[in-house]
């Protein structure tokens, strides 16, 4: 979804039908508090980045605090039409370890990122795209804030629905999103985006296909992880399942304006971070899938 640190579409350098992830032992990872969002600390040449795992970039991002720090030599990045883009750099191809899994190298983004670390309330390096762990499962339990990475099977699911990568508009990210989510039993596409601090945002269109048609949005909140904090108000939580599995999203459920630019591709919510608060979450790349229990 369209956030303060979105990219140019431009710049998508990791491609979804790239080759697996290199061979790797499993790994097991702390969840880190990032204020309103979760953290990984990632091992890359030269120390530590804090990242927010992000299920709605195509790309990894790093500050150019951090991009510094780490001696990462870097180029100016260009668009389409070959000219440099204003404050974003590039870096060669980096491998970057997740407690022992060496992702695939893959240019890094740097990009300013200290709106988005503010508007978050906790300092971070960057963020880490979900196209890296193609060929993984990311198994996020946020009852215990872990995250285990593997090939192999893990516990399975008690809910699962099938994920896609689409357009989240036309001239935006590729995303990931699950066909199935229940809103009120009426099943929707949601994008799934880990970096929404957030627990369900509806748009317009949706309200009258979910039986919603009566809602009346709430004051405006802030919200500046998001379209840099435009457009969102505060719903009554409608009721939100994920296959089997009833998540609710207590009071961060929101309805955005009409001055937000809805998604495309029959995309009807975006479900954030919060709507998984307590829940154990797969992300399975290795067949297309995502769980929760």
């Amino acid at each position: 979804m369209r956030r303060a640190l979105s990219i140019p579409l431009s710049l998508c350098l990791f491609s979804l039908t790239a080759a697996p992830a290199l061979a790797g032992p499993s790994a097991d990872l702390a969840l880190v508090d990032c204020g309103k969002l979760s953290c990984i600390d990632v091992s890359a040449p030269g120390g530590t980045l804090r990242m927010v795992l992000d299920t709605g970039n195509e790309n990894t991002v790093l500050s150019q605090a951090a991009a510094d720090r780490l001696h990462l030599a870097s180029k100016p990045a260009r668009g389409a039409d070959g000219k440099e883009i204003p404050n974003i750099g590039l870096t060669e191809p980096t491998v970057l370890d997740l407690g022992g899994v060496k992702l695939p190298a893959t240019p890094l983004l740097i990009a300013p990122l200290q709106t988005y670390s503010k508007a978050l309330g906790a300092p971070i390096d960057g963020v880490l795209s979900y196209t890296q762990l193609k060929g993984w499962i990311a198994e996020l339990d946020f009852k215990t804030n872990r995250l285990h990475l593997t090939q192999d099977s893990v516990a399975k699911s008690r809910s699962v629905l099938r994920a896609h990568y689409v357009k989240y508009r036309s001239n935006a990210a590729t995303v990931l999103v699950v066909d199935g989510l229940a809103i009120h039993g009426y099943p929707i596409r949601a994008q799934l985006d880990l970096a929404f601090e957030g627990g369900l945002l509806l748009f317009p269109s949706t309200l009258g296909p979910v039986g919603l048609s009566d809602t009346k949005p709430g004051a405006p909140v802030s919200m500046e992880t998001y379209d840099d904090g435009a457009g969102l108000n505060r719903i009554e939580p409608p009721t939100i399942a994920f296959d089997r599995t009833k998540l609710p999203a207590g009071d961060e459920a929101f309805l955005a304006s009409a001055a937000v630019h809805p998604p495309e591709n029959d995309i009807q919510a975006v479900a954030g971070h919060e709507l998984f608060a307590g829940h154990r979450l797969v992300l399975d790349f290795v067949h297309d899938q995502v769980g929760v229990d």
